[in-house]
């Protein structure tokens, strides 16, 4: 049996459905009458015997919520299946799987027969989702009963004024530490350098440079339809372009409910809290050259901190992929060119 936690965790969903509806099922019953015939016979076979492990998240959630789990045990089915526990913020960043996914929620806290009545609910969501996203809506509002849809509305609001806040902290950040402007780059009276947004971000990754656009649109009240949801690692790369202190990241990321930076529980982000605590005393910089300076003496360290202790690359490949290193030190050149930088 190769994947014997799943085999486990399928049985016990699997004879939980037949106790809710007093009978038993084969595998050809409940591929018909539980899986609507989306999974097969043999698929069901083989689910039990742990040979193999279901394909869609879609399916497992649905398993679930046929068996009247609450969110603990739909989680741990998740984990079982090797698929994505179900929380908003970690979920795809399109706006309408989160919502997918605050809705699941929503249905393993109801009883157990609010949630067997919602599984039509569920199969229109594969439908009604790309039509949704294009219309700027969830469901069309005369679809769906509206105790389904009252609680996506209300999560939509929750996590988009999150969204909100974050941006216009980090508009605040960005402007305080890199002087950014709309426009054109350009000197102040008394010669301080305003930089455009396009100078020093236009090279960095598509997902940074999105971010820092919508937070000066969030900045100058410009509505945002699909706004692009902060993910835990973007917020970190972001911390460090930012030359932040380990505290600063942690209050960032508790803005979005993610968890702090770990010692513990992530060799990388260990060393990320040493350098960060090393150069705890510097002094915070309001100068856009400086800033970016500062920023790549940290990422520095923390790369040779990394390569000193023989942590596999591939354990910080999305910190190298993501952080702007070659942008940044394009910037200081063109910005300061009389000045050798010691990074």
């Amino acid at each position: 049996m190769e994947n014997v936690k799943w085999a486990t965790a399928f049985q016990k969903v699997f004879h939980r459905i037949e106790q809710i509806n007093h009978t038993t099922y084969n595998h050809s019953s409940f591929s018909r009458e539980i899986m609507g015939g989306v999974v097969n016979r043999n698929t069901i076979g083989n689910w039990l015997k742990g040979s193999t492990l279901p394909g869609h998240r879609e399916d497992v959630i649905k398993l679930g919520i046929t068996a009247g789990y609450n969110e603990t045990e739909m989680n741990e089915l998740l984990t079982a299946a090797d698929k994505n526990m179900l929380y908003i913020r970690d979920s795809d960043k399109e706006i309408v799987s989160i919502f997918r996914d605050a809705f699941y929620i929503y249905l393993t806290k109801q009883d157990n027969a609010s949630c067997r009545k919602a599984l039509a609910v569920i199969e229109m969501l594969r439908d009604e989702v790309k039509e949704a996203k294009n219309l700027g809506l969830l469901f069309p509002s005369d679809c769906i009963n509206e105790e389904y849809v009252v609680p996506f509305y209300e999560d939509k609001e929750m996590l988009m004024q999150t969204c909100r806040d974050f941006y216009e902290n980090m508009y605040v950040q960005f402007h305080a530490k890199y002087n950014l402007t709309k426009g054109v780059s350009k000197i102040e009276e008394g010669g301080k350098r305003k930089v455009s947004v396009e100078a020093l971000a236009g090279k960095w990754r598509e997902v940074l440079s999105v971010m820092l656009y919508t937070a000066f649109h969030v900045h100058n009240g410009k509505h945002i339809e699909n706004m692009h949801i902060p993910q835990r690692r973007e917020i970190i790369t972001l911390g460090l372009i930012l030359s932040y202190k380990k505290q600063d990241i942690d209050d960032a990321l508790e803005d979005m409910h993610y968890p702090s930076l770990s010692s513990t529980e992530d060799k990388v982000e260990s060393i990320i809290i040493y350098v960060l605590e090393a150069d705890s005393e510097r002094k915070v910089s309001k100068d856009a050259v400086t800033s970016a300076k500062n920023s790549l003496r940290l990422y520095s360290k923390m790369k040779k901190e990394l390569e000193k202790l023989d942590v596999n690359p591939k354990e910080y490949e999305w910190l190298t992929n993501m952080y702007p290193e070659k942008s940044l030190v394009e910037f200081v050149l063109q910005n300061d060119p009389k000045q050798l930088m010691k990074v």
